[in-house]
């Protein structure tokens, strides 16, 4: 199984890959299109995707984040894809599950039903109607179904739970420790409950605080702003002589950096474009375009230091109390004097944040026990408001599987009450009961439970449209989104996890076939 899936997730890698070269459907596409982002820029971008690596080198990283849970980065979403994907999945999966089970308890009881029924009346009239439901598209049942709710006000339309239904909001409330009760409802708490939960609370927010904080201070420790530019120094060098007029000390200056470090300080090339627009308009003429290079280059910049999240860190210091104030002192001092952070010193803040926890795991795990009631009573309120969703896109998923289902239990049931050994059962004058289901069933059940592992599969992909037309938050229009905004990271994931599911789907099968007919060895 696990070699299989390496050279399923190699095959698809490859056709990925493709793409990006046949379609143009590579990460970076847009950033080229934008004028305004810069080919430093769009350099950057690429060498730390590693677009530029061999592609096996590309393969190995992108495996490697893989099992670790790291599926990438979506350039449609600007989000991780892991986190998108476990967002709709549990979504897509309770219509999928749904779907599977009202299908498959109606199609096989049906299917042996009319094999023991056949050529009745009720047989003929089943299998006219699976004829017709077989060739029925998905889409157009579903939009039948919506005309009908529309009409009759009945059944929902759309979405997975009504407007006004925000308990799923206040089970997450409890998970992260901070559910709130009506002031009635609270005060009729022990006094001991209410000083746990009010202080369960306040460690809640203050890890908030904590993550928002670290999560920004390491996307600006990644991409935070150089205090020098590249990109300007050619136009720069070429110039010398309108850079002269504006400061006759600035080509010594603007040369010294550049054999010092090949590039140019911001200072420096603020101080030009600010001296620029200071001009009059008939003497700004010969300098507008080295002031355009300056000024891109001087926003598109990164390197060296930090600001942004800095600002975030010492707003909030105060309720960090853990964090170490000399640190912060010396954060605090940089940002009045320079107006910035070095990465040396961001990276040691980010480091003492990391050893600060305010609400640990066990702590919101022991929470969540104490407040269970609440957890059961939204549950409550929450599950029957999503099975009344439920209704239109199960039937109309499950109408059409189970016109095929059915006939193939039929057909399996059929072909095996004509054996040998069922005659012989017969004839030795076993009751009917027992032939059928006992001998005859059990044995017409195995292309069925084959079939199984490509159902299982299909639970997950198998309703794209049906969630589109009911607006059912799944993963079928986020992929849909994806395809045809070329973000290849979110198809990649969606493809091998199509592939895992089929792999566990036919290792399911194969565990149930032993199961059930002692004639299969799992050993052979």
């Amino acid at each position: 199984m696990i070699p299989l899936l390496i050279i399923i997730s190699m095959l698809s890698f490859g056709i990925i890959r493709m793409a990006e070269v046949l379609a143009d459907a590579n990460p970076i596409a847009a950033l080229k299109m934008n004028p305004s982002v810069t080919q430093a820029t769009i350099q950057r971008e690429i060498e730390r995707l590693g677009l530029n690596d061999p592609l096996h080198v590309r393969y190995w990283k992108w495996a490697s984040n893989f099992v670790q849970g790291d599926m990438g980065e979506s350039y449609f979403y600007k989000s991780p894809v892991s986190g998108l994907i476990t967002e709709r999945i549990t979504n897509t999966l309770v219509m999928g599950i749904a779907s599977f089970l009202v299908t498959w308890l109606i199609a096989i009881p049906l299917g042996i039903y009319l094999a023991v029924k056949q050529y009745s009346l009720i047989d003929q009239f089943f299998s006219s109607l699976s004829y017709f439901f077989q060739g029925f598209p998905d889409f157009f049942l579903a939009i039948l179904f919506l005309l009908l709710a529309a009409k009759t006000g009945l059944f929902p339309i759309s979405g997975m739970t009504s407007v006004n239904n925000n308990h799923m909001a206040k089970i997450q409330t409890v998970y992260d420790g901070k559910y709130e009760r009506n002031p009635k409802a609270f005060a009729k708490l022990s006094p001991d409950f209410q000083k746990y939960v009010t202080e369960s609370k306040e460690k809640a927010d203050k890890q908030d605080i904590l993550n928002k904080v670290k999560n920004i201070l390491e996307l600006d420790l990644a991409y935070g702003k150089s205090p020098y530019i590249s990109d300007s120094v050619k136009t720069l060098t070429t110039n010398m002589a309108l850079v002269q007029k504006i400061d006759p000390e600035l080509p010594a200056k603007i040369d010294a950096d550049i054999k010092a470090k090949n590039m140019v300080s911001r200072v420096i090339a603020m101080q030009i474009s600010d001296s620029i627009k200071k001009m009059k308009d008939e003497e700004k003429a010969p300098f507008v375009a080295l002031k355009d290079s300056l000024d891109i280059d001087i926003k598109n910049g990164r390197n060296e230091y930090i600001e942004d999240s800095v600002k975030g860190l010492l707003e909030n210091v105060n309720t960090l109390k853990e964090f170490p104030s000399d640190l912060a002192s010396k954060l605090d001092k940089d940002m009045k004097e320079k107006g910035e952070v070095s990465k040396e010193l961001g990276s040691q803040a980010l480091s003492a944040l990391k050893k600060i926890t305010y609400f640990t795991w066990f702590e919101k795990f022991t929470y969540t026990m104490k407040n269970l009631d609440r957890i059961l009573y939204h549950y409550s309120k929450y599950i029957p408001d999503v099975l009344y969703h439920l209704i239109l896109p199960t039937i109309t998923l499950s109408i059409i599987s189970i016109a095929g289902l059915q006939r193939r239990m039929r057909a399996n049931l059929l072909d095996v009450l004509n054996e040998d050994y069922i005659r012989t059962a017969r004839a030795k004058g076993l009751p009917e009961n027992i032939v059928i289901y006992k001998h005859a069933v059990r044995n017409a059940l195995n292309p069925m439970v084959t079939l199984l592992g490509f159902e299982f599969a299909g639970l997950l992909s198998g309703a794209a449209f049906i969630e589109i037309l009911f607006s059912w938050p799944g993963l079928g229009q986020m992929m849909l989104e994806a395809l045809t905004g070329n973000d290849l990271s979110l198809v990649m994931a969606g493809l091998v996890l199509s592939c895992i599911m089929l792999l566990i789907g036919n290792l399911i099968s194969d565990l149930l076939l032993a199961v059930i007919d002692p004639r299969i060895k799992l050993e052979d």
